[in-house]
């Protein structure tokens, strides 16, 4: 209808009115004219049946007496989200400057200081240390700085006489000689020489002690296990120092010995394994320090049942052995008892081996001030992880992994992986995973479930930083995490530009569902999904997710999705968050239960197409109709594109939270607050409620709801905008679902519905029923059409109980070949108070049942009124049906699991 037909001065009071600092009982009065047992919307019934304001507005909550919290994120949270307290102070997820360890600068990145490429061949460089040097010095003279006791053995390979006797005068010309005459406790020098003999120290302790590893070499036959062993009880508290060992067979073996110290020695070219500390459950222990492993086969450095600490060492380029693998150090249970190992890791560089860094199986582990990298795949073109702990294949002992203020950089297939084991990595930086050999893979960390056991791998980040890894950050399968004041950010899809995610916490066949908890940490700047739970549980709090960006392949760019998988519900809790600036939606749930709490969604860009930018996608499964259950309580949405909320074949309920600013698509099209939609199946029909929330300011429509029942209670919805061509800005849409017929069916109760455009309430062959409800000071188009409190038309209906409707620039109610029902409704200073137009024969019908009060025609004062509310008739068509909204996205599929070792 064009309003310059109908057209009346504005209410007066129409702009003034804030639901807590004017509610509506100031200006109606406590109850109405009629003296209904309900309180007008604003108010609640008192103790002497007198009506007093609420205790919160919409979009608030009630924390104590007199105090009301605005929707999104709580003014009481100590940090803001991403920040975790600590003593006192608010730390930013990430690497605290003081945790980047010995070896690493720069606040939160933690930039090592090494040399930029690996050292050559003899030299090395640990954390702290900008330059290559040799592994020790050699001093002057024949045995360097080598200490001189009373009972030194001297060794020169060089020493042509046939007199030796061990002094530096007549030195024995065979490390074994000297050994062997050397009393328990003594030092055996060496001087300058290459020796070719296979050493054993095993009836006596000695300090076997070279001049420097470059120029004393021990040279094993073969004829040995290793070129230096060192074996049982009495050989305990031996120390093997400042030379080299290379050779046929191992380099230097422990076995049977504890505190047996090897301290800057130069471990090479070993046809086999490089350093092994192995033996009877508690026999042996050893210290390796300041030593250079490197270029041998197999394995750099095997701990097998035992202790061992590794301290300032470099492990580096182990060479493919028989078996086709290179690891740089292997901790494993002993393999016939299951004992553990035990091992700690400070302040060492691992670099450059194959297969696997460290890999460390039914033992523990810690690694501190650390570097892992430059892990490459072994002969069979697999793997090259940094770090993988797990059970002991045959009895499945638990293994356990620490990492502490370390730099786990450049591997292959993955930075850490953890199955069916225990994993703390706290203050550490994971970066940079290349994909394995197929392109595939490179993940930063990966916890999952033990097949073979079916233990349950548990997993704890702490101030971390994992970053520019590909296909997902982190990845929980089967198991349980917390991650904790850490950064997950710029993750790269593979090969086939698939995947990107930051968070990937899924179900496993063998294990079950993932359990994930993320407290105060940011995921940004990741690819798909900033969080991908499918099948799993999680709970994200206090914690940023922003800048996700669509994959390579077009696909989404949302910034938590959570589905079922393989018949499991997902389950997520978002409380106290932060997304923003994601893509496609916010929050996607398809067939899952969420909640989300005291959160913002907000500035949710659209795809690549134009299309989404949804701030809250709740919908069924395409393909399986499984329906998803979702919660949003005390939050905020506000700045997305499209739709604010969207439900589609599931349920969802929605209270004392804020919906606005919802912006169109690019094409003009879209922008309502809150979406609701059928889908076409037997449990297809969507049902929401809206509960004391604040729908303002959106585009097209408030709420829309298409073939679905919504009922929207202590509400207020106002100032909807047309879409770009002037057209809509309604405040509640009902309309029938085009594809099936079904009708929506809307309960508007105790809420007000002011400053939309077109209509203020809307139903198109469907049902609405308004009660205890104010609709007021509805615009006109920018074509000065309707502009229409409530507009009923194509055989819909609507219920009026205790309904104000008034102020509007064109008809108190619009009656389009429809019925319109008033129990108990005032309609003043409208346009015209009722307008109803026949449409092909089909009469619009006016029932009364109680009381209606109209305007008197020609008063000057829209207050008085009478029962005389006449319906005009303007021969105009309804206005049109507002699009319903896009058929629902397409849930991301579920990582890949690769197999452990």
């Amino acid at each position: 209808m064009d309003s310059s037909t109908r057209r009346s001065p504005r209410w007066p009071l129409a702009a003034a009115w804030s639901w807590t600092l004017t509610p509506l009982i100031a200006l109606l009065g406590c109850g109405n004219p009629f003296d209904a047992k309900s309180c007008a919307p604003g108010a609640v019934a008192g103790v002497d049946e007198g009506c007093a304001p609420r205790p919160c507005g919409p979009g608030e909550i009630p924390l104590e007496a007199g105090v009301c919290q605005p929707a999104g994120l709580p003014p009481d949270m100590s940090c803001p989200p991403g920040q975790l307290a600590l003593d006192g102070q608010c730390h930013p997820a990430g690497l605290p400057p003081e945790a980047c360890g010995e070896g690493a600068e720069g606040h939160r990145r933690c930039a090592e200081i090494l040399p930029a490429t690996m050292c050559p061949e003899g030299k090395m460089a640990i954390p702290k240390e900008r330059a290559c040097r040799e592994v020790a010095s050699c001093g002057d003279g024949p045995w360097g700085e080598i200490p001189v006791e009373t009972t030194t053995q001297f060794v020169d390979g060089a020493y042509e006489g046939d007199d030796s006797d061990g002094t530096a005068t007549r030195p024995w010309t065979t490390i074994q000689r000297a050994i062997d005459e050397a009393q328990d406790g003594a030092i055996v020098a060496v001087a300058t020489g290459s020796y070719t003999e296979d050493v054993v120290i095993r009836d006596k302790a000695v300090r076997l002690w070279g001049r420097c590893p470059g120029r004393v070499t021990i040279h094993g036959t073969g004829q040995r296990p290793a070129a230096v062993q060192v074996l049982r009880k009495v050989a305990s508290r031996t120390e093997i120092r400042s030379l080299a060992v290379t050779g046929t067979g191992k380099g230097l073996s422990v076995g049977g010995a504890r505190d047996v110290t090897i301290e800057q020695v130069w471990v090479h070219g070993s046809s086999e394994l490089g350093v092994e500390v192995r033996g009877e459950p508690g026999s042996t222990s050893a210290l390796l320090k300041g030593s250079l492993v490197e270029q041998n086969h197999d394995t750099g450095v095997l701990v097998q049942g035992s202790e061992a600490t590794l301290e300032g060492t470099v492990i580096r380029a182990t060479r493919p052995g028989a078996e086709g693998r290179g690891r740089g150090i292997e901790i494993e249970s002993d393999p016939d008892t299951g004992t553990h190992a035990n091992v700690s890791v400070r302040a060492s560089v691992i670099e450059q081996n194959q297969d696997y860094g460290m890999f460390i199986s039914g033992s523990d582990a810690s690694i501190e001030d650390s570097v892992v990298r430059g892990t490459q795949p072994g002969a069979d073109r697999t793997a090259g992880r940094g770090i993988e702990v797990q059970g002991w294949p045959g009895t499945g002992a638990r293994a356990s992994l620490t990492v502490h203020a370390s730099v786990i950089e450049q591997n292959h297939e993955a930075g850490v992986f953890v199955s069916g084991a225990d994993a703390t990595i706290k203050a550490s930086v994971v970066r940079n995973t290349e994909p394995g050999s197929d392109g595939m893979a490179g993940r930063g960390i990966e916890a999952q479930g033990r097949p073979e056991t079916g233990e349950r791998a548990s997993l704890t980040v702490h101030a971390s930083v994992v970053e520019q890894n590909q296909e997902v950050g982190v990845l929980v399968s089967g198991a349980d995490a917390t991650i904790e004041a850490s950064v997950v950010r710029g993750t790269r899809p593979n090969s086939k530009d698939e995947f990107g995610r930051g968070l990937g916490i899924q179900y496993d066949r063998d294990t079950g569902p993932a359990r994930a908890t993320v407290r105060a940490s940011v995921i940004e700047q990741n690819l798909e999904a900033g969080v991908f739970v499918a099948g799993a549980e999680a709970m994200i709090e206090d914690s940023v997710i922003r800048y996700t960006r669509p994959g390579s392949a077009g696909a989404s760019g949302r910034g938590i999705e959570v589905r079922p998988e393989s018949h499991e519900r997902g389950s997520l809790i978002v409380r106290s968050c932060l997304l923003e600036q994601n893509h496609g939606e916010g929050v996607f749930v398809a067939g899952a239960e969420a909640t989300i709490e005291a959160s913002v969604v907000r500035d949710t860009q659209p795809g690549p197409d134009g299309m989404g930018g949804r701030g809250i996608n709740a919908q069924s499964v395409p393909g399986t109709g499984e329906r998803a259950d979702v919660t949003v309580r005390a939050s905020l949405i506000e700045r997305n594109h499209e739709l604010g909320v969207y439900v589609s074949g599931s349920d969802a309920t929605l209270e004392a939270s804020v919906v606005r600013d919802t912006r169109p698509r690019p094409d003009g099209r879209g922008g309502a607050g809150i979406g609701v939609r059928g889908e076409p199946r037997a449990d297809g029909r969507s049902s929401v409620t809206v509960r004391d929330c604040l729908v303002e300011r959106n585009h097209e429509s408030g709420v829309l709801v298409s073939g679905s029942s919504a009922t929207i209670e202590g509400s207020v919805v106002r100032g909807t905008r047309p879409s770009r061509d002037g057209t809509g800005g309604r405040g509640i849409s009902a309309q029938d679902e085009l594809g099936t017929g079904e009708r929506a069916s809307v309960t508007v109760r105790d809420c007000l519905i002011e400053e939309n455009h077109e209509a203020g309430v809307f139903a198109i062959a469907s049902d609405a029923t308004l009660e205890a409800t104010v609709v007021r000071a509805t615009r006109t188009r920018d074509d000065h059409k309707f502009g229409d409190g409530i507009v009923v038309e194509e055989g819909g209906t609507a219920t009026l109980l205790d309904t104000t409707i008034t102020g509007n620039d064109g008809a108190g109610v619009a009656n389009f070949a429809s019925t319109v029902s008033f129990f108990d409704a005032t309609l003043t200073c409208n346009a015209v108070p009722l307008h109803g137009e026949r449409i092909a024969n089909v009469p619009a019908s006016f029932h009364r049942s109680g009381r209606w009060l109209c305007s008197r025609r020609g008063a000057e004062d829209c207050t008085e009124t009478d029962e005389h509310c006449r319906v005009t008739s303007f021969g105009v068509e309804p206005p049109p049906r507002i699009a319903e909204p896009p058929s629902p996205g397409e849930p991301l599929p579920p990582l890949p699991l690769p197999s452990s070792e």
